[in-house]
């Protein structure tokens, strides 16, 4: 018959992946933003943070998705921009997505990066 120490095993090693699971998950998640920060700050250069458009469009506030979707057909040369065709070609597919959804969440009050 097994000892209650031993029976108590499983549900230690779960307790114990458990809480390395809730400590690394929002190291993971600072990290990601503190990334797309970096990327936002790249885009910062043309197209300005604060919504003052200037004829280059402001980003934040705007659909996460459409902003993917712009930057993958400058990529694709679907959409035509020397510059912006040459930054997506720069970006993985991850961080365009990432990057994207981080200026959707940055709302018309944004400081600049």
């Amino acid at each position: 018959m097994p000892s209650a120490a031993f029976e108590q095993g499983p549900m230690i090693a779960r307790i114990i992946l458990t809480l390395a699971v809730a400590l690394v998950a929002p190291a993971g998640a600072r990290a990601a933003s503190d990334h797309a920060a970096q990327l936002a700050a790249s885009c910062q250069s043309c197209h300005r943070l604060d919504r003052n458009e200037g004829g280059i469009p402001a980003l934040i506030g705007r659909d996460g998705n459409s902003i993917a979707a712009a930057l993958m057909a400058y990529r694709a040369d679907d959409r035509r921009s020397h510059i912006m065709h040459a930054v997506a070609l720069s970006l993985t597919s991850e961080e365009i997505t990432l990057v994207a959804h981080y200026l959707s969440r940055l709302g018309k009050r944004a400081k600049q990066p």
